[in-house]
């Protein structure tokens, strides 16, 4: 009797996991993401370079701009980060409703970050800061916030500064990522030991979105349709 409950519960746990299993097989066909052949392929186009090289230009135009919004501050580093993720074809969510994933195939961004010191008065830069502005500004308590696309940033002891964090759990595939630092040998333990104040400015800017195929939409929809 108890071999055969032993069995039968077996059994079930073998069904559970092929449902389990063949959901994220299904799920993952039909996301809507293409090979990661094709998206190496896409990213290492000549359009897409040409955009890439583009977008990094600008970037560097609104560091010049930002390093000249404070006089009194001197550019001690440049770090540009340049990320084309592809996120997960299946997420496992219980709660999430039918329709699979959203959200493009493949992203490719590049980010900015000047750091500077200074040892000017905390005021002095403040008023720098809301006079170079071009955009929307709100002054905080810890930090400058330009809208839209950057921002400034104070090191502060309770929040200090810190390197960029790599790509989130969701982006399992990094197509492409070139990181330079420069100078290449700098970091912030040593400014902070030269400057009384530390501030950082980022920004970013996106040059490539890949769409899902819209017929893997179509057919999710049709599959998870209510039978009338």
């Amino acid at each position: 009797m108890r071999s055969a409950q032993a069995v039968r519960e077996k059994a079930l746990g073998l069904f559970g996991l092929l449902l389990i299993h063949g959901r994220a097989a299904w799920e993952a066909a039909v996301c809507g993401i293409p090979s990661n052949a094709r998206l190496h392929c896409t990213v290492r186009s000549r359009r897409i370079r040409r955009d890439r090289t583009r977008a990094a230009a600008e970037l560097h135009e609104r560091i010049a701009a930002a390093a000249a919004a404070v006089p009194s501050a001197r550019m001690l580093c440049v770090r540009i980060d340049d990320r084309a993720l592809r996120p997960a074809r299946y997420v496992p969510r219980i709660d999430r409703p039918p329709g699979g994933p959203e959200g493009p195939a493949l992203t490719g961004t590049v980010f900015a970050e000047a750091y500077f010191g200074t040892d000017a008065d905390p005021g002095q830069v403040t008023a720098e800061l809301v006079a170079g502005a071009t955009g929307s500004w709100r002054p905080r308590a810890a930090s400058w916030i330009c809208e839209p696309f950057a921002q400034w940033e104070q090191d502060l002891p309770h929040r200090p500064l810190r390197w960029r964090p790599g790509p989130g759990p969701h982006a399992v595939a990094v197509i492409r990522r070139d990181e330079r630092t420069v100078p290449a040998v700098w970091s912030l333990a040593d400014a902070r030991t030269q400057y009384g104040t530390l501030l950082r400015w980022s920004s970013h800017t996106r040059y490539l979105t890949v769409p899902r195929h819209p017929w893997t939409h179509r057919l999710e929809s049709l599959v998870h349709r209510p039978i009338p």
